[in-house]
């Protein structure tokens, strides 16, 4: 089943995947330039093919950059079957960039939940922070005083579970289960 952001059109991710490919090879063009302006005469040579990966997550607007070695400078393992593909945003000196639109969430946002406290109920946040726009859901019914002070002091800091995308979400439904006696 393919997911998007609501009121998203599939001709706006085609717009979206093309300005990630710019984006990403200004990457390349920054990073290559940073080497340069770095590279003295006492440089050590390139010993091998080096990549940077961006990857855009539609469904929380993330973006993951990774840098890593080729080895053997070989990138037939970037088309993994069952994984998205990887585009080729632009090559220099050494330097190899890809870039990938994936709609679904970043690992952040996928494997964390943030269960805390919000105007004196318990709500649970997508990801590692309280942001707005990741509240999953508040509970009227789990108010803060209803609560033992223990309980108060932990959701005031913020219980952060994290767990397996599919799983996450049933140990938080078993936490709030146990949050009032």
């Amino acid at each position: 089943m393919k997911r998007s952001l609501p009121g998203v059109s599939w001709k706006a991710i085609g717009v979206l995947a093309l300005v990630t490919a710019f984006l990403a090879a200004i990457t390349c063009y920054a990073l290559v330039s940073k080497r340069r302006s770095g590279a003295g005469e006492n440089a050590p040579p390139e010993r091998a093919a080096r990549a940077v990966f961006e990857t855009r997550y539609l469904l929380c607007g993330c973006v993951v950059v990774e840098e890593r070695e080729l080895e053997g400078g070989k990138i037939d393992v970037l088309s993994a079957s069952g994984a998205p593909v990887w585009q080729l945003a632009g090559a220099r000196e050494g330097l190899q960039c890809f870039f990938r639109v994936v709609n679904d969430y970043c690992p952040e946002h996928s494997r964390f939940r943030l269960i805390t406290l919000k105007d004196g109920v318990v709500a649970v946040y997508r990801g590692k922070r309280a942001v707005e726009g990741f509240l999953l859901k508040s509970y009227p019914e789990l108010q803060e005083g209803l609560m033992t002070p223990g309980t108060k002091q932990a959701l005031t800091t913020g219980v952060l579970v994290e767990g397996d995308p599919r799983e996450v979400d049933h140990t938080v439904k078993l936490y709030l289960e146990g949050i009032i006696d």
